[in-house]
């Protein structure tokens, strides 16, 4: 009864690292999306004089499109969360790590 039982949970264990393996860019994308409308909002809270709002904007919904169609680069895309969690490490976004992490969003953006 014992071996059946431990056999069973076995069996969900490898099918359960089988799919997370098999969907991995499905799930890093689904990641991305939920952290964009973050980022936006923090930046657009951010915002230095040197920059319009509109462009920020403008520049999130390309990139909200593209990460969507599957379209941006993971690696790209972890260095972009690097920088963001650099900057907030200390709860507020300066301008020079503004322009960092927009620079880096504009790449993604493919601006």
């Amino acid at each position: 009864m014992l071996k059946k039982i431990l056999l069973a949970i076995l069996i969900l264990l490898i099918a359960g690292l089988a799919y997370l393996y098999l969907n991995k860019d499905k799930i890093a994308r689904v990641a991305i999306e939920k952290s964009l409308p973050l980022i936006e909002t923090s930046l657009l809270e951010n915002l230095p004089g040197d920059v319009n709002r509109d462009d920020v904007k403008a520049v999130f919904d390309r990139i909200d499109v593209k990460v969507k169609e599957g379209k941006v680069d993971i690696m790209q895309m972890q260095t972009l969360l690097e920088n963001f969690q650099q900057a907030l490490k200390d709860q507020k976004v300066d301008e020079e790590e503004f322009h960092k992490v927009y620079a880096e969003i504009k790449k993604l953006a493919g601006d």
